[in-house]
């Protein structure tokens, strides 16, 4: 069996994007979500 890369070595080759930027490329509205840091937001389920 062939060497496969661990969980964390996956995370730590990948490059981050802004959930910002994330956020704007699926077309939610600033109500929708709610910024936890640079990288992560919490979803409302209510829209």
């Amino acid at each position: 069996m062939a060497n496969q890369a661990t969980d964390l070595e996956i995370a730590q080759q990948t490059k981050l994007k802004h959930i910002q930027d994330i956020a704007e490329s699926l077309g939610l509205q600033e109500d929708e979500w709610e910024p936890y840091g640079r990288y992560k937001a919490k979803l409302s389920l209510t829209h």
